[in-house]
């Protein structure tokens, strides 16, 4: 039985713009507010039905109750994303998934997802860099003022920046052109 006041999902996203994160399992996901941020933010043609948890080729559930925490994964994440779902029912977790997917178990969320990681056979990746990119800040409105105002405050304030991304921001719209 899962321990409905103290378990924990953890959803993982489509891409960058999709929330991913941990949830007490009484809350409600991030899901879009509208069809444009359902386009922009989640995987495409996949509606999640109310009350459910999804993750995008992972999905973790701490049980609250002391028992293990199980990790469902996508088993060739190269091949295939499945999405997988985890609704409550009767005070029992039910895991589906529409694809391949392998279950891993450990003592926490972190131990899991490492265990997960060191599974897929791939080199450690190297640190990641400080990046700071123009679009999350101006979107659209960039101007080149506005490059060169954050270029003298990151000389200023000695930041440790490793690359700057400028994006013209020539959408008129996200995910338009």
């Amino acid at each position: 039985m899962t321990d409905l006041r103290r378990a924990r999902v953890h959803e993982e996203g489509w891409q960058s713009w999709s929330p991913s994160g941990a949830y007490a399992l009484g809350a409600a996901p991030h899901r879009p507010a509208n069809a444009k941020w359902a386009t922009v933010c989640y995987r495409p043609g996949v509606t999640v039905p109310a009350g459910v948890f999804q993750g995008e080729g992972l999905l973790a559930l701490d049980p609250g109750d002391g028992s293990p925490v199980r990790l469902w994964a996508a088993a060739e994440p190269t091949r295939e994303v499945p999405s997988i779902r985890l609704a409550v029912r009767g005070g029992v977790a039910e895991v589906g998934a529409d694809g391949p997917v392998k279950e891993w178990a450990g003592e926490d969320i972190q131990s899991v997802l490492g265990d997960w990681a060191s599974g897929l056979g791939i080199a450690a990746p190297r640190p990641a860099p400080t990046v700071w990119c123009s679009w999350y800040e101006y979107f659209t409105q960039v101007t080149e003022d506005d490059i060169h105002e954050n270029l003298r405050a990151m000389d200023t304030l000695d930041l440790p920046v490793d690359v700057l991304q400028i994006d013209d921001g020539y959408q008129r719209a996200l995910g338009g052109s």
